[in-house]
This record gives structure tokens, sequence and C-alpha cells, in this order.
């Protein structure tokens, strides 16, 4: 799909959704006007998984953060498939959560758990999800046990739950907030946080990617 306008020079993404593109714009927002579509954070012309994961990655983010989004703007116009490629990208997404952006943030506490969450098998289909779901459960029911503070349990839970939702918040939690002084949890946190930023974007890439002719990758880079 050819994208229909240009973002304004000095465009900026906005955190939450808006009232009109006046008021501002969020990622999907954002895919809307480039798509020549009425002003959504829901635009008919992106991947209906791709759009919800945008509107939380947006949301998650702060306002450097979210910056880093901005890149993949023209990239999520023409993405709505069929119902096969939506799963696709959703498995993608799942993975990424649980089998490399949670144990990112749950190694400094637990590397063997770490550990355990990497060695499922790839999610790939219903079977392997479901699988990794239950792989995953034992994982968190072993953290419970072990976690220190409730946020480092909720943290370990949230970010395998549901694909990439919150995954950026969830496992830098996790990190931050074990048995460390304030001072040290902003450290950890700072630290952690920028790696997990850029592994769950690169998943969101990805996901982008499922199932795209080489021809159209080539013309969205």
């Amino acid at each position: 799909m050819t994208t229909q306008r240009e973002l304004p020079t000095g465009f900026i993404l906005g955190h939450g959704s808006h009232a009109s593109w006046l008021d501002g714009a969020c990622l999907m927002e954002a895919v809307a006007y480039v798509a020549g579509e009425p002003h959504s954070d829901s635009p008919e012309c992106a991947c209906s998984v791709l759009s919800s994961i945008g509107r939380t990655l947006n949301d998650s983010y702060d306002d450097d953060e979210r910056q880093l989004l901005a890149q993949l703007i023209p990239r999520l116009v023409g993405t709505r498939s069929t119902i096969e490629v939506t799963r696709k990208r959703s498995y993608v997404m799942a993975d990424a959560a649980i089998r490399e952006i949670t144990p990112m943030g749950i190694e400094a506490m637990w590397p063997d758990l770490a550990a355990r969450l990497r060695g499922i098998a790839p999610i790939v289909d219903t079977e392997s999800a479901r699988e990794a779901g239950k792989a995953s459960s034992a994982v968190r029911g072993e953290a419970r046990k072990r976690a220190a503070t409730d946020a480092a349990t909720d943290a370990a839970a949230y970010a395998a739950a549901y694909a990439a939702r919150a995954a950026t918040y969830a496992a830098t939690d996790a990190a931050a907030y074990a048995n460390k002084t304030p001072e040290e949890r902003a450290r950890v946190y700072s630290a952690a946080r920028r790696p997990i930023v850029l592994a769950t974007i690169a998943a969101y890439e990805r996901a982008i990617e499922v199932d795209l002719y080489p021809s159209e990758l080539q013309e969205r880079r």
C-alpha cells in the first residue's frame, strides 16, 4: 500500500490517543494520517495485532524512547492481512516476550529461570504457544517462591503473560527492585531498560515483516 501523506517536519509522537490530529498523535494515529485515513488509533490499513502492540509500546515508553517508533510508521501502513498472518505476528511477539524479553529482565535475579525461559521451544503455532504458556507458568510459579518483593513476582508474570504488552516496564522492574537500595535500583533500571526497549522494538519489526514479499520489504526499507 502506498502512503499518501508525509509527516510534518519536526513531528513528535505523543502519549495516548488524541481527539484530532491538531492535538497530537500516537504511533497508530500517525499511521492513519500517513495512510490518508480519518484520525484514529485503529487505522483500517494496519494489522489489528500490530496496532494493539503499537498502542501499548507507544504509551509504555517515555518521550525519548517513544520517538524510536517513528521510523516504523510507514512500514505499518498496509499491514492488514489474513487471519493466518495476524496469528503469525502474535506468535512472533509472544515468542519474544517469553523467550527473549522477560529473561533479559530477570537474569540479574534468577539466571537459571532466565535460562529455562530461553530454552522453551520457539512459539510458531497454537500448540507451541500452549506449551510455552505451560512452561512459562511453571517458571512464574518458581519465581513466586523466590521473590523478595511482590513487584518482582508481578513483573515476571506480567511480561510473560501477553505477547510484548508492557514488557519493557515489567521486565526492567523485576531486575530493578529486588534487594536493592533506591540508588542501586535507579542504576540497574537505567542500565536494564534500554536494551529491553531495543529488543522489544526489534521483535515488533520482525512481526511487521511477517509474510511480506521481498519487494515490499525493500520498498519499506
